[in-house]
């Protein structure tokens, strides 16, 4: 796997911690396709990348994401 640097900023102070759970893990999933679609990450990163952000939603507590 290849090293890439991403950085990413908070834009958004004022929400509530539930409100940018949602909205970041929505953002997150979207940057991993858009990645995905100009060909910045394989496959086999892509789906790493999708696994990893399930597994995050799924430990969640319930109401959150």
């Amino acid at each position: 796997m290849s090293h890439r640097n991403f950085v990413l900023v908070d834009v958004m102070p004022s929400i509530h911690m539930e409100e940018y759970d949602t909205f970041f893990f929505s953002f997150q999933i979207a940057l991993v396709k858009a990645c995905a679609n100009r060909g910045l990450l394989t496959s086999e990163e892509t789906a790493l990348c999708m696994d990893a952000l399930e597994e995050k939603r799924l430990r969640k507590p319930k109401g959150s994401l």
